[in-house]
């Protein structure tokens, strides 16, 4: 048990220990079997580290249809990398539909940071309800920011990745800045979402409205959903997106040792249930009712990322994917997970993968042609 305990102690510390960028896949250089040790490790060692939280399956379970042939040259990526499961939604079916043995059908896949993009679909739907405004600032929903750099910063700068918290942060985003510490192995060393903030100095904002990618923003939105309200986030998600896109499985997320939720990663579902998520968000995405219209409001307010692949982001998205001519609205997380949305079409590509150790743009450029 000891010698267990000691080498998940290893693994998960040269995982929290090495440099992020949205694109990056740390694993890429290790060899299969070692990277397959980390993939299980997320999916079945994680989940007994922390404290978790049960968003419940929808009472009304929904079916997908199926008109999907065997795609060959899916196939040969799959078998040839670490990519896990692909899907293309396309005329209300599924017409790409592939999976590797690394991965089983009613597996938990954790999300990566494509969570961050389901916490801001709430964010719609919590003001809609009134629950919350966008121009109001953080300490009015999180008091615990009130002597910290986020006090004043409005919601809406803080879901756009804008909030100015880089005197905090440094200009360039690592996972050492905040998830190292609020994911750390050893719960005696392991810090909470409030103990990281409180303890960084309460510097003034700058270059607000400027794109700077951090994972802190999305958790103190998250704890914001959570506390203002009824039923929590769990019971929110449960209502706004499982329970209405019909999801087949309960889903969980991980919570820090105050009990705020960790929602800026490891989201755990089914690949079918990302995609029923996926299909729901798209169909708000066009409607013209006020969570529609605040979704489209959220590409018109985007800010610009400087980056190759997404163009703009807002709202926990990433906008305007390289490779569609249609707007896109994407929900992207390290290693290789995506989901993408053809907001014009209505189409859904999805896949997941343990890293990026195949040719993305190849992979998508099938997806995109097929």
């Amino acid at each position: 048990m000891k010698k267990l305990v000691t080498k998940i102690l290893i693994i998960l510390t040269i995982f929290l220990n090495i440099p992020f960028s949205s694109e990056a896949s740390h694993l890429s250089k290790l060899k299969s079997d070692k990277a397959l040790e980390y993939h299980n490790f997320r999916m079945e060692q994680m989940p007994k580290t922390f404290k978790t939280k049960i968003i419940p399956a929808s009472t009304k379970p929904s079916s997908i249809n199926f008109k999907s042939e065997p795609n060959k040259k899916i196939q040969k990526i799959l078998n040839e990398s670490d990519l896990l499961s692909v899907l293309k939604f396309q005329d209300n079916q599924v017409i790409i539909n592939e999976i590797s043995s690394k991965l089983k059908e009613d597996d938990k896949m954790y999300s990566m940071s494509m969570a961050k993009s389901l916490i801001g679909y709430l964010v719609g739907h919590a003001v809609c309800d009134g629950y919350i405004a966008l121009d109001q600032p953080m300490s009015r929903y999180v008091s615990e920011t009130q002597n910290t750099i986020y006090a004043n910063t409005s919601i809406e700068n803080m879901i756009n990745m804008a909030a100015g918290d880089s005197p905090i942060w440094g200009k360039n985003y690592s996972l050492n800045e905040y998830t190292v510490p609020v994911l750390n192995s050893n719960e005696k060393e392991r810090k909470t979402i409030l103990e990281i903030i409180s303890e960084k100095q309460n510097k003034s904002p700058e270059n607000i409205g400027v794109f700077r990618y951090s994972n802190a923003d999305t958790d103190l939105i998250a704890r914001a959903i959570d506390t203002n309200v009824p039923n929590g986030l769990a019971g929110y998600f449960n209502s706004k997106l499982s329970e209405p896109a019909g999801n087949n499985n309960d889903m969980f997320f991980f919570l820090d040792k105050n009990s705020w939720p960790l929602s800026h990663a490891f989201l755990y579902a089914t690949r079918l249930d990302y995609l029923r998520m996926a299909i729901k968000i798209s169909s708000d995405w066009s409607k013209n009712d006020c969570i529609g219209n605040y979704l489209k409001d959220r590409y018109t307010n985007s800010v610009k990322t400087g980056q190759k692949d997404f163009k703009k982001y807002g709202g926990f998205f990433w906008f305007d994917f390289n490779l569609s001519k249609n707007p896109t609205a994407s929900m992207s997380g390290h290693g290789g997970q995506r989901i993408i949305i053809d907001l014009k079409n209505n189409s859904i590509v999805l896949y997941h993968s343990i890293r990026i150790d195949f040719d993305q743009n190849k992979l998508e450029n099938i997806l995109f042609k097929n």
